[in-house]
């Protein structure tokens, strides 16, 4: 079963008068949604390999939403299995000449954190990451996953690889802990409730989608908004949030954290293994 998000144009009234012609003049997809930019070119090998493979036809991709004509349901599917689990990608598809769907999934950051959420609301989002701030601005949400394997300086008080909150980027700063790392400030910020949200990656900071989480429209959230920063800085305990306390290490890995540690280079580390 597959959650859509349909734009307010896409109502009982319009299905059955567009046409793939008036979606590519931008007529049947307007008012706020507009096709997102941000990834948008990744995603056009998929879309040109799944119509050469299922025989859809896919309008130009210059139109303000891609755009497809399939022959059955069943195809329509993958399509929105594909768009609502891929960041930026959207598409509008036709069966026949009606419409079927009109399809866009909400990119987000997606970081593991060691921080609670009362710290979170305190810092004004949060800390302090290793990303590419002009990446981190484009992205409308951050959602924040709970990492409880990180000690307890963090005040964690979710479950372990819970997503628990939903935050509003409005900037991103130099962290005041760490200037060569990021705060990803928020504007508002919603309370969920998701669990095993993680996929395993070691790497604490990934892009992904809102629909990951089972949100098809963020305005359905109960938004709050973010609470004054406080007057005076006070010094708090802190650790590196790319820590994820010890678990399977692969060789290269175990090299490349020697190296770093020690101060030499990987190729004069070697791992000797005796069963």
């Amino acid at each position: 079963m597959f959650l859509v998000r349909r734009t307010p144009q896409a109502s009982s009234k319009s299905r059955g008068r567009s046409s793939p012609r008036q979606v590519q003049n931008g007529t049947a997809a307007q008012d706020g949604a507009k096709a997102p930019r941000l990834f948008a070119r990744r995603h056009r090998k998929f879309f040109r390999l799944f119509a050469k493979k299922t025989g859809a036809t896919f309008c130009r991709d210059r139109a303000p939403w891609p755009c497809f004509i399939i022959c059955s349901r069943s195809i329509g599917t993958i399509l929105i299995e594909y768009v609502l689990h891929h960041p930026g990608a959207c598409a509008v598809i036709f069966l026949g000449t009606q419409l079927m769907d009109i399809l866009m999934s909400h990119p987000s950051l997606v970081v593991l954190t060691a921080r609670g959420l009362a710290r979170l609301l305190d810092e004004g989002g949060t800390q302090a990451w290793r990303l590419k701030p002009e990446n981190a601005r484009r992205l409308p949400f951050c959602v924040c996953v709970q990492n409880r394997h990180n000690g307890h300086w963090g005040n964690a008080d979710q479950e372990h690889h819970q997503a628990f909150l939903v935050g509003r980027i409005s900037d991103v700063v130099p962290s005041p802990e760490r200037p060569d790392r990021y705060l990803v400030q928020f504007s508002e910020y919603a309370r969920i409730d998701h669990p095993n949200a993680w996929p395993g990656s070691r790497n604490p900071v990934r892009y992904g989608t809102l629909e990951e989480f089972g949100i098809t429209d963020p305005e359905s959230l109960e938004w709050h908004p973010m609470p004054p920063a406080p007057s005076g800085t006070t010094a708090r305990d802190t650790q590196d949030e790319d820590h994820d306390g010890f678990g399977p290490l692969t060789i290269p890995e175990a090299k490349a954290g020697l190296a770093l540690g020690l101060g030499v280079p990987e190729t004069s580390i070697e791992i000797i293994i005796r069963y």
